[in-house]
């Protein structure tokens, strides 16, 4: 059997971690490899209930990152534990140190955040793909620009979740606004990913190179560290 591995790409907004987990798990399944691609966030269930707490104004940061923190502690028990066991390699599209960095960023004291994550395991790599909030606005602008969560329309204005989505479906947000609000909002998420990320296992990319070059980078760290043969 082979050993299975966890890989964790982590970043900003506009980072390009997609676009690295793709290419990433195109070249591995193309050597037989079975590939798992996961999301923060994406549990349907969870999502849903996220949405109607917000409708009735019932969540604030800190219930969202106990809520975000057990869904991801499930997952690893009863679906990632099992990949792993079979050989699969698991790749997170952020995983417990881009949650950590959101969460504190809107407002979760660290002390919380440690507690609640303390039992969820580290990745066997972390790629923290590199750039600045400023260039996050920039691609992000290229992409139809910044989205609610992302920006911290809510904590920018001080009022709810549900409040801050109506404003801003109706576009009376200026777009100059929105993205002063996102800068402001990821300065913060890149101060704090400097707090979380694991020390001894996350390489740095430097987000605003070439995507080959990037890709380069990343194959030769996931050889080096997991030893998939990916030349």
């Amino acid at each position: 059997m082979i050993d299975g591995c966890a890989l964790a790409f982590e970043g900003l907004d506009g980072a390009g971690k997609s676009t690295q987990i793709e290419r990433l798990a195109a070249a591995l399944r193309a050597r037989g490899r079975e590939v798992q691609v996961l999301h923060l966030n994406a549990n349907s269930l969870f999502k849903q209930q996220c949405r109607l707490l917000n409708e009735g104004d019932l969540i604030r940061p800190l219930h969202a990152a106990l809520m975000k923190a057990a869904e991801l502690s499930g997952r690893l028990e009863y679906h990632v534990r099992g990949l792993r066991e079979r050989g699969a390699v698991v790749l997170w599209d952020k995983y417990a140190a881009g949650s950590l960095a959101m969460d504190a960023a809107r407002g979760v004291p660290d002390c919380y955040l440690s507690a609640i994550h303390a039992a969820l395991s580290q990745p066997d790599l972390t790629l923290f793909l590199d750039i600045t909030p400023e260039e996050a606005l920039r691609r992000k602008f290229a992409n139809g620009g910044p989205r609610l969560m992302e920006s911290g329309l809510d904590l920018q204005l001080g009022i709810s979740v549900r409040q801050a989505y109506a404003l801003w479906k109706s576009g009376a947000i200026p777009v100059e606004t929105m993205g002063e609000y996102f800068r402001a909002f990821q300065t913060r998420m890149h101060n704090a990913y400097e707090r979380f990320l694991p020390p001894a296992s996350t390489i740095r990319l430097d987000g605003t190179e070439p995507i080959d070059a990037v890709s380069g980078r990343v194959f030769q760290a996931v050889a080096d560290v997991c030893g998939l043969n990916l030349g």
